[in-house]
């Protein structure tokens, strides 16, 4: 099945995009905010690190504006992600994009290894999902929040036997 597809730029990275809805807000996102403005300070951190030998963990990676970004830069990224919508599209671009080397977990890092919930939140003001603002919680609070996995940060590097973690915080 060919994918129709656009492109984004960010400084020397070109990634492929699927075009398939482009009435939706990740697609939206990448077309006009990825490409400069966004998230700036946490791509100079990470771009200071980046090392073709080493694993990136991105904790919510969303439809994968980091992820994709960074493929090319590191050996390994582990995109952690517990919206089954964000994580379909990040799926499909990776795909787009022939990466071989992203690895997506489809699970909420959380204080316990245990099923919750996920949902739109509860702060924002709109129940509008695969925005990038959803949240975990212990019970179901809308009707449309719906059960994931929850994970520790310890278990993720347990699991995939990630050694030599550095991590950053942006504050």
């Amino acid at each position: 099945t060919i994918v129709p597809y656009d492109t984004v730029k960010r400084k020397d990275t070109v990634i492929k995009i699927d075009s398939s809805d482009k009435h939706t807000n990740w697609f939206n996102f990448m077309k006009v905010y990825f490409t400069g403005g966004w998230e700036e300070e946490t791509f100079g951190v990470l771009d200071r690190f980046a090392d073709k030998n080493k694993v990136l963990i991105d904790i919510g990676s969303w439809v994968g504006p980091i992820t994709l970004y960074y493929a090319d830069k590191y050996h390994y990224i582990y995109a952690i992600e517990a919206d089954k919508d964000s994580a379909r599209v990040l799926r499909q671009n990776i795909v787009l994009n022939s990466f071989n080397n992203i690895i997506v977990i489809e699970r909420a890092i959380y204080n316990e290894n245990k099923k919750i919930y996920f949902g739109s939140n509860e702060f924002y003001g709109s129940k509008e999902m695969n925005i990038s603002i959803s949240q975990c919680r212990d019970s179901k609070l809308y009707d449309s929040d719906y059960n994931v996995m929850g994970i520790t940060f310890d278990d993720i590097i347990k699991r995939y036997s990630i050694d030599n973690v550095n991590v950053l915080q942006q504050v």
